[in-house]
């Protein structure tokens, strides 16, 4: 038969203290997962950017689409790899020491994608074209910043199979914009739509590597 010892249990903190305790136990145990798994999850995040920068409506038509012949970008050019890999190098995860000892637990992670100046991309190589008569027509700008409004009065674009693209070329008559459908502003564009609905997958690649 099972026997029973009585004992008297006496806790000499208050329970304020035993929460400063526990939190700050826990803190202990994030910061230390969190540097632990710090590199994986900036790799994760930089191959899921990767992918959903690569799949974006914008950077497949720039490859061999519409985007391609109004900007007239050079048959057998393709800018999009290092625009791709520029905004994946933006990638920045930063750890937030996470404290404790108070009745509340702060800090933690915070991903950041491409700086909003656009520096990183605009001083690329091959994201402007030059016309024949030497001006400069900077269209990844107008790209993710010029929105839908008029960049060009009196010229239009025709898709004729023809210009440096070989896609398209500008004709007399008309105006001309980035095509709505793939246009953005400073707050609203490619990038930032390429993002909209994987804030579920980012997390969970942050649980997967803190447990």
């Amino acid at each position: 038969m099972a026997k029973f010892i009585k004992m008297d249990i006496n806790i000499k903190e208050d329970l304020r203290t035993i929460e400063r305790r526990m939190s700050k136990a826990i803190a202990i145990e994030f910061n230390n997962r969190i540097r632990n798994g710090l590199e994986k999850i900036s790799r994760d995040i930089e191959n899921l950017s990767r992918e959903l920068i690569t799949n974006s409506p914008e950077i497949q038509s720039l490859k061999s689409g519409s985007l391609k012949g109004d900007f007239g970008i050079s048959k057998g050019e393709d800018p999009t790899g290092a625009i791709i890999e520029a905004i994946v190098k933006s990638v920045d995860v930063v750890h937030t020491i996470v404290a404790g000892g108070g009745r509340s637990i702060t800090g933690g992670i915070t991903v950041n994608i491409q700086p909003q100046s656009f520096s990183n991309l605009l001083s690329l190589p091959g994201v402007k074209v030059m016309t024949e008569k030497g001006t400069v027509l900077p269209w990844l700008e107008w790209l993710l910043t010029f929105g839908d409004k008029i960049i060009i009065t009196e010229y239009h674009v025709e898709y004729n199979n023809s210009g440096r693209s070989g896609l398209a070329s500008m004709a007399s008559g008309g105006t001309f914009r980035v095509n709505p459908s793939f246009s953005g502003t400073i707050e609203n564009n490619f990038i930032s739509r390429a993002f909209q609905g994987s804030e579920n997958r980012m997390a969970n690649i942050i649980k997967r590597h803190i447990g």
